[in-house]
């Protein structure tokens, strides 16, 4: 009982484990679905800014580029701030490692637009960046992938442990029975064996009182006559 006890209490904590693993998960895979919008988005403003000289739509890449970045920063900080599984953090760091690289050459590339050097900001970004982005999509990816494979270890290992928890409370309930079976025999046998001693005794007394020399009368608490000896008989003529 004590070990059925320990084992679900165990259980238990293993579910709440696992109920968190999940949900992390479900975080995890929206953040890294945001940050692929946010690299796609970032890729497309950076030909918007490198291939047009109208100041206006120019300036309005750059400003909602500016804000992808700040977004991008709060993206990396969460994904930091999430649990992580056995073997969930090198993916996290090939993540972060690309997305500082990313940043870094995608303001070499706006560095050469903006001090119109646009044949080398274009090449720059088709040599050096779109390889990089392709990268860093695929360490998403990777970072996904090997939450959910963490994720659905955690979720067979918790269904090894339920079916072992049943195991044992089966085999602790079993023996439960088969305790109280023996002990229900031992108290039959042991009533058994007084109700025989005590007739047993009930026979040898009446044996005694039936062979002694003087009458003998036995009554109930009411006074009603149970036993008269052979010798009590003749004296009263009953």
């Amino acid at each position: 009982a004590v070990a059925a006890g320990l084992g679900i209490m165990h259980h238990r904590k293993i579910s709440h484990g696992l109920q968190a693993a999940i949900r992390d998960e479900q975080l995890e895979t929206q953040l890294v679905f945001s940050w692929l919008r946010n690299l796609r988005e970032r890729t497309q403003l950076l030909y918007v800014v490198v291939g047009t000289d109208e100041g206006s739509a120019r300036d309005a890449a750059l400003g909602r580029y500016r804000k992808l970045i700040g977004e991008s920063a709060r993206l990396a900080d969460q994904l930091q701030h999430i649990g992580r599984l056995p073997g969930d953090e090198r993916p996290l760091l090939q993540v972060l490692a690309s997305a500082r690289q990313s940043v870094k050459l995608e303001n070499e590339v706006l560095q050469l637009a903006l001090a119109h050097s646009q044949s080398e900001a274009i090449g720059l970004l088709a040599s050096r960046v779109v390889p990089v982005h392709d990268g860093f999509q695929k360490a998403l990816y990777d970072l996904a992938q090997s939450r959910r494979t963490g994720v659905t270890g955690a979720v067979a290992s918790s269904n090894r442990t339920a079916s072992e928890l049943v195991i044992l409370i089966t085999g602790v309930g079993i023996a439960l029975v088969i305790l109280t079976g023996l002990t229900t025999v031992l108290i039959i046998r042991r009533g058994i064996r007084t109700e025989g001693a005590l007739q047993f005794e009930k026979e040898l007394a009446q044996v005694t009182l039936h062979s002694i020399g003087d009458g003998v009368i036995t009554t109930d608490a009411g006074g009603l006559i149970e036993y008269l000896n052979p010798i009590a008989e003749r004296y009263t003529g009953w």
